[in-house]
Parts: structure tokens; C-alpha cells; sequence
């Protein structure tokens, strides 16, 4: 705020904060993750967990209400199931991962709020003997080169990255 408050321009990659003056360059986070959730409506899931990014982040949820508008879109609200989850790391998704092992009533199919919250499911159901895409369908976010390495490659949401970089680029050249 001091710095901003002195004149000098901030701008915000990807990412925001409520009610602070800056500039933003980014993805529409809330549609991109809606239409990840009705692609997998469209194969037939019915009940598809979410595992957020961290709590009380403008991406994370952005995405989460992008999650819940496909489900109230196909009249499946009471069928959210929203993971714990703390950050972006695949730690993260090895916890919601062994969440997801403990359900009685396991999803279809999850959706991650980024790649290495996926990559970290991917990796410990994988060791439980859960087959992906067979018993499981997963999708993250971001489009991150890792994904493309699993054994199962992951199907994301790909960001354009370096259109991104360049813009913001611009951007901050600009300010």
C-alpha cells in the first residue's frame, strides 16, 4: 500500500487482491474452470469433487465458484464436495488425494485447482491401485509441462502462459 500510495504502479499476474488499485493481467480463472467441470458433466459424471488452491486466494476462488457454477448449472449443487486443501503445492493434492481414498462414497471424477495439486492426486491414487482415467477421471489447471510426463497424461486447463508473460510485459513497460 505504501508503495501504491507513493504513485508508483502495481501490477497483479494472475492473481488479485480485494478492494487494492492495481493492474491485472490474467485468465478468466472462474470460466476456465467451468468449462473444465462441464467437460467432465459431458462424459457423464455426476458426482465431481474439487481440490482447491489456497484458502482465501482471488484464483483459488475464482475457481471454486467456476466449479459450483457448473454443478448449479446441471442442478447438481447438493452433490459439491469441496476437499481440504491448503496451497498450490502437490503436497496439497496428496492430502486430498488420501481425503478422497477415506470416502465411503468416492466422485467420478476430481478437478484441481492447478496442476500440481493434480499431479499430487494422480501420484498417491496411482499407488492405491486406482486407475486414471478408468476409475477416476482427473483434470487440473494450468497446463504445466509435468503433466504431460505421467504415465496418464493429465488433461488441464491450459493457460497461455507466455501470451500472458508477454502481456504483462507490455504492461509493465507501459505503466
Amino acid at each position: 500500500r505504501e508503495v501504491t500510495e507513493q504513485g508508483v504502479p502495481l501490477l497483479m499476474f494472475n492473481n488479485r487482491l480485494p478492494d487494492f488499485p492495481a493492474h491485472f493481467v490474467g485468465t478468466d480463472s472462474r470460466t476456465g474452470m467451468r468449462r473444465a467441470c462441464e467437460h467432465l458433466l459431458g462424459l457423464g459424471h455426476r458426482r465431481i469433487a474439487f481440490a482447491p488452491g489456497a484458502p482465501g486466494d482471488y484464483t483459488a476462488e475464482s475457481r471454486l465458484e467456476g466449479y459450483r457454477d457448473a454443478l448449479r448449472g446441471a442442478g447438481l449443487e447438493d452433490s459439491e464436495l469441496v476437499l481440504r486443501s491448503g496451497g498450490w503445492e502437490q503436497r496439497f493434492g496428496e492430502e486430498a488425494a488420501r481425503e478422497l481414498l477415506s470416502l465411503k462414497d468416492c466422485p467420478t471424477a476430481v478437478v484441481a485447482a492447478n496442476d500440481d495439486v493434480a499431479i499430487g492426486i494422480y501420484v498417491v491414487l496411482r499407488a492405491a491401485g486406482v486407475r486414471i482415467p478408468e476409475d477416476l477421471s482427473l483434470v487440473g489447471y494450468s497446463g504445466a509441462r509435468a503433466g504431460g510426463l505421467l504415465a496418464t497424461p493429465l488433461t488441464t486447463v491450459r493457460q497461455p502462459v507466455e501470451a500472458l508473460g508477454r502481456r504483462a510485459a507490455e504492461v509493465a513497460l507501459s505503466l
